[in-house]
């Protein structure tokens, strides 16, 4: 189990957003929403700047409703000379629903609910029920937290610590050190690099000595989703209309 809790950490983290405008640049999917123009109707010429506290980054991760990211990823295990690489998307929606998919080079899914985890790849197709399961309930409460931008209740688990590159005025970098177990035997640190207001890189050290680099590639911090789209992606029934009622 503890080799699926290091990914979880890592894609969780590494794509959890901190753009309210993104860059012109972050591909296709990531495009700002009809409406989202400025006063004066124009889209904005400048990337966001770089957060300038952790508190103004966490304020970030508050805003976001909705998320698909495309990335890529090398894990670096000591036994073996040359990394393991794949490549993926992830999605999440409020209020607390992801689905990490990794395409290349073999198809499998994770997908986490507020009461369930289930795994499924070429080998297995496992549900946790996380009721049940006080480990690692604790480990994904603590995700929760960074997607809900809870820096109080983040630093309860971790050791936050945030930084500002002195060369590059565009750059920051955000460290997670756990202080207590279980989360100690899952996670030796964690470490976000951003330029602007966008999280680029990953770099997650397990207690193994095992590490994993992720680079993201496309950030939409403003998907939306259709009823479709969230029973296949995550497995969420479309809520019941309710009857019309005779205002008469």
């Amino acid at each position: 189990m503890h080799c699926w809790n290091g990914f979880l950490l890592a894609s969780c983290l590494a794509f959890a957003p901190v753009a309210e405008v993104l860059q012109e640049n972050s591909g296709p999917t990531a495009q700002v929403e009809k409406g989202e123009k400025g006063e004066s109707g124009q889209k904005a010429e400048q990337p966001d700047k770089r957060p300038s506290t952790a508190k103004e980054l966490f304020a970030r991760f508050a805003k976001m409703e909705g998320l698909e990211v495309s990335f890529v990823e090398k894990k670096h295990i000591a036994l073996l000379a040359i990394p393991l690489e794949s490549s993926g998307k992830i999605y999440f929606v409020r209020p607390g629903y992801l689905t990490r998919i990794v395409e290349k080079p073999t198809e499998s899914r994770l997908t986490i609910t507020p009461t369930q985890l289930h795994l499924k790849n070429s080998r297995e197709d496992k549900v946790i029920d996380l009721r049940q399961n006080a480990e690692l309930r604790a480990f994904v409460t603590s995700l929760l937290h960074v997607f809900a931008g809870d820096q109080e209740q983040l630093e309860k688990s971790y050791k936050v610590l945030f930084e500002l590159d002195k060369k590059d005025e565009s750059k920051w970098m955000l460290s997670l050190t756990p202080l207590k177990k279980p989360l100690t035997e899952m996670l030796r640190s964690l470490r976000l690099e951003g330029s602007g207001a966008a999280v680029s890189l990953i770099e997650m050290h397990e207690p193994s000595g095992d590490k994993t680099v992720t680079k993201v590639l496309v950030n939409n911090p403003k998907r939306r989703f259709t009823d479709k789209e969230k029973k296949s992606l995550f497995g969420i029934e479309a809520e019941k209309s309710k009857p019309e009622t005779d205002s008469r």
